[in-house]
């Protein structure tokens, strides 16, 4: 039997600190078949001639440089367009990979003709490779060989998108029938995708061994986002479309939807912190309304997270206004 040929599309961008690592890993796995398609979307440090020292002799790999910065989405779906595989990863720069992640992903998509798309379990380490935590299945969920939009979608919703995107292995007949990442969303693409592979009946296995070292760092884009930002997260916004459009026909039940709602007042509430300490406090007078909206009993809520998050003077004091309201 011909192996299945797998590429491990590589987006990078200001990986200079992490990409030799990461490449050593991918260029050392035990699963032959492969291209290793890194494209980088013009990095202003040294990442690109760290790349070319380290794939010099590696004919599977192959660098483009983008001209011009095209942003996260972008410079996915353009790795996506140079990608020959029939199997297709979408790997990270600054990430760690077991040597048999490749391989043992191939295992289960080669026999499990209904799964679409695979993932892997692993660990979170910093920027010096201590382990923070091992990545865990949610408890809500039952521990299956393979999971369909029913059995997922409800944790989604519970604990948000917990499935470590960078390990995912993609049939490229799954991309061709649902297209490239949305680029109208900034760091919410792969949940985005996930639910609409899912919803087109096809099942996802996880496979239950840390077959990643997965990097957290306070230094990277998504965490900087997260710190800063004052409007609620993609996340939200996808599930709510997902939910909307409704085409799935799945009832979710309602104590799963008033969890959502409470993970959702919390992100508001958390979004009018930051807007406080930024002195915006119309947008953060906006963010604590919409939070109440979602809360069975909303002040008495409202008033416990206020003293639980030790809020600064400018943001209790709105916070008691906006409750005699």
């Amino acid at each position: 039997m011909v192996e299945k040929k797998v590429t491990i599309c590589l987006p990078t961008y200001r990986n200079g600190r992490t990409i030799v690592q990461t490449l050593r890993s991918l260029q050392d796995q035990s699963y032959e078949n492969l291209e290793i398609i890194i494209r980088d979307d013009h990095s202003e440090d040294d990442t690109v001639s760290k790349i070319r020292d380290s794939i010099a002799n590696d004919p599977r790999c192959k660098l483009f440089v983008n001209e011009k910065n095209l942003g996260i989405v972008h410079n996915w779906n353009r790795c996506l367009r140079d990608a020959h595989g029939d199997y297709i990863c979408i790997f990270h720069g600054d990430d760690i990979y077991d040597k048999d992640i490749i391989a043992k992903e191939v295992h289960v998509l080669n026999n499990a003709q209904n799964v679409g798309i695979v993932f892997a379990a692993g660990t979170f380490v910093n920027e010096k490779d201590v382990v923070i935590q091992p990545w865990e299945l949610p408890p809500t969920m039952a521990r299956n060989d393979t999971y369909a939009l029913a059995d997922l979608l409800p944790t989604f919703l519970v604990t948000g998108n917990f499935l470590i995107c960078p390990t995912a292995m993609t049939r490229r007949e799954v991309y061709n029938q649902f297209g490239m990442y949305n680029d109208c969303y900034t760091l919410g693409q792969d949940l985005d995708m996930w639910l609409r592979i899912l919803a087109g009946s096809w099942e996802t296995a996880i496979i239950e061994e840390p077959l990643i070292k997965y990097r957290v760092s306070e230094a990277q884009a998504t965490s900087k986002y997260h710190r800063q930002r004052i409007q609620i997260s993609e996340q939200f916004i996808i599930l709510d479309k997902f939910l909307w459009d409704n085409r799935h026909k799945l009832r979710i039940p309602p104590g799963i939807k008033r969890q959502y709602a409470n993970r959702k007042a919390r992100d508001l509430f958390k979004c009018a912190i930051q807007a406080v300490r930024t002195n915006e406090i119309r947008t953060a007078k906006h963010l604590i309304k919409e939070s109440l909206i979602y809360q069975k009993r909303p002040k008495l809520l409202m008033a416990s997270w206020a003293i639980l998050m030790g809020l600064n003077l400018k943001l209790a004091s709105l916070v008691r206004h906006l409750l005699k309201s």
